[in-house]
């Protein structure tokens, strides 16, 4: 009797089993290592990566620092539009750095086109700073041009994730994925299918944000001030709900297939 409930019970585990392995879910208690799912595929890449990413950064964040340095000291007169324009300059820096952090853990052999993107991005992040300084004379230049390179950042970022899309469709990616993963290869080939769904939902909001902020930068040849306010908060409102929506940790533990090696209680079940 004994045997013959073990013997069901090992048949309705195959079962489940075999299903889960079509649907591409983890079986029953498949589990992975968490101090691995935390590890970066190419460690040696990621801490270039970050390096050189870390210096683009605080040579824009100097550029801002530099602009409240000179009004402290009396070099410059203090005008409210500019903790605006240094609030949305600030948010960049912080949304570019915490990006490419946290999803340079899931990285690819680096080819230029992962050279070049991050200086330009650099380059635009240093011309909108270049403009956080309102003029009265011509403020409607400025904002023209802050909002301008705003939105060349976007498109960057945009040309980013699909340099991300494309690298991860790689045949050599994806071979090095299952290497990584190859203790539980459902998890690889999951992992991927996430990570291209993330980066085609990323290029579509920034391309709309992109075309959003190029809208303003037109309507800035009428410049009127509340232009400023109104922007200020459309940029925060897309930040926020762009994170909420396409943060990549918090993407990744919603996904049901993914979620779960997250999870030791739900892993070992």
């Amino acid at each position: 009797m004994t045997t013959s409930l073990s013997g069901g019970h090992t048949e309705k585990k195959e079962r489940n089993d075999m299903a889960s392995e079509e649907k591409g879910q983890m079986k029953e208690g498949e589990t992975y290592p968490l101090i691995l799912l935390y590890e970066p595929i190419l460690p040696g890449h990621m801490s270039i990566y970050v390096t050189v990413l870390n210096i683009i950064q605080c040579i824009a964040l100097a550029f801002i620092l530099n602009e409240f340095n000179l009004i402290i000291t009396g070099q410059k007169e203090f005008v409210w539009i500019l903790p605006l324009r240094s609030a949305i300059a600030l948010l960049i820096i912080l949304v570019i750095w915490h990006s490419y952090v946290t999803e340079s853990f899931y990285l690819w052999p680096i080819g230029w086109a992962d050279t070049i993107i991050p200086f330009f991005i650099g380059i635009a992040e240093c011309m909108v700073v270049f403009f956080v300084k309102p003029d009265a004379q011509k403020n409607n230049i400025t904002f023209g041009f802050f909002v301008l390179f705003i939105s060349f950042v976007q498109i960057l970022g945009a040309m980013a994730y699909y340099n991300a899309l494309y690298k991860r469709n790689n045949k050599e990616t994806q071979k090095l994925y299952r290497s990584v993963y190859s203790m539980v290869p459902n998890f690889s080939e999951n992992l991927l299918k996430i990570l291209n769904d993330f980066d085609s939902k990323n290029i579509i909001v920034l391309l709309v944000c992109a075309l959003v902020s190029f809208v303003f930068a037109c309507l800035a040849v009428q410049y009127k001030s509340f232009l400023e306010i109104v922007f200020f908060l459309i940029f925060i409102t897309e930040i926020i709900i762009w994170k909420a929506m396409l943060d990549l940790p918090r993407f990744l533990r919603k996904d049901k297939q993914v979620g779960p090696y997250f999870s030791e209680k739900e892993a070992v079940r």
